[in-house]
């Protein structure tokens, strides 16, 4: 039997820039939320957009990552 991946979640990640520390590399600090596995890509960006709004930090990134189960079927 072959191994079968079944999603089940998906997360938004937002890489925000704080500064620099003593050695001129840049303090990155990340917010994780679960967002629905059928979000929109276009509703994920506008999110981490209105989200990076009201931080301090400035916005260096934003990622996905998908949550799934791999079972042997």
């Amino acid at each position: 039997m072959a191994a079968t991946e079944i999603p089940s979640g998906r997360n938004l990640v937002l890489d925000f820039v704080y500064g620099t520390d003593e050695n001129g590399k840049d303090i990155i600090r990340s917010q994780t939320f679960k967002v629905k596995g059928d979000s929109s890509i276009q509703g994920m960006y506008d999110a981490a957009a209105a989200i990076a709004s009201l931080s301090s930090g400035s916005l260096r990134f934003v990622r996905t990552t998908v949550i799934s189960h791999i079972i042997n079927a």
